[in-house]
């Protein structure tokens, strides 16, 4: 592990653990098979990538409230249900070492939990009882499903130009919505520099959940 890594792990080593006790508690089916499920493909080892950048963007933001674990889950939640659609999209059998779920509960099973997610992230949307918030993982939602239908469409083409693979890649991978807001957010830039190279930084900029997840936060 380098120095870098190592840093930033102790750094948020606090909000890693918060973050897998809010994806345990908020997932809330009254199915022990859904629960099984998507425990299988949640709880496999990942990252948490998208939730810690929820996390630390709402910390950007000033953002005091009690709220950022929870919203940090619908990230995860989403991006766990499609994997699972994926994986038997792509006729895959080993997702992070283990068997994928569909070779063990069957497509059926695994195609509806994917589907309990996807819901469950607009649940806890809906439960915050800002439209805004609401309409933005809406959106993510509806985008992400058609990059993945362009994806398949595509899939195999050698006259697939640069241009349209970008917008494959942005939409299946959560498209960058146009943001208005009252106020600035300033990204602490001198400090994201220290660490990253200027195409680095520009590409974390533009990044969908960075800008999804400032967006939530400045409202607030």
């Amino acid at each position: 592990m380098t120095n870098l890594k190592r840093e930033i792990l102790s750094m948020v080593e606090k909000d890693l653990k918060e973050i897998e006790i809010a994806l345990t508690d908020n997932l809330n089916p009254y199915l022990d098979l859904v629960s099984d499920v998507a425990g299988h493909i949640l709880f496999a080892g990942g990252k948490r990538l998208r939730p810690l950048l929820m996390v630390l963007s709402a910390r950007i933001c000033g953002y005091k409230g009690g709220y950022d674990k929870i919203f940090s889950t619908i990230f995860e939640y989403l991006h766990a249900a499609t994997l699972l659609h994926d994986d038997l999209v792509d006729g895959a059998r080993i997702r992070r070492g283990k068997p994928v779920a569909n070779s063990i509960w069957g497509n059926p099973t695994a195609v509806l939990v994917g589907d309990f997610l996807l819901a469950r992230g607009l649940s806890i949307a809906a439960a915050t009882g800002k439209p805004r918030i609401i309409k933005i993982i809406a959106e993510i939602t509806e985008n992400m499903s058609q990059g993945e239908i362009h994806q398949l469409m595509r899939k195999g083409s050698l006259d697939l130009t640069e241009e349209e693979y970008l917008e494959v890649i942005a939409n299946a991978g959560f498209k960058k919505i146009q943001i208005k807001k009252d106020k600035e957010v300033k990204l602490p830039d001198e400090l994201l520099l220290k660490y990253l190279s200027e195409n680095e930084f520009k590409h974390f900029k533009d990044s969908r959940i960075g800008i999804y997840s400032i967006t939530v936060f400045a409202e607030k």
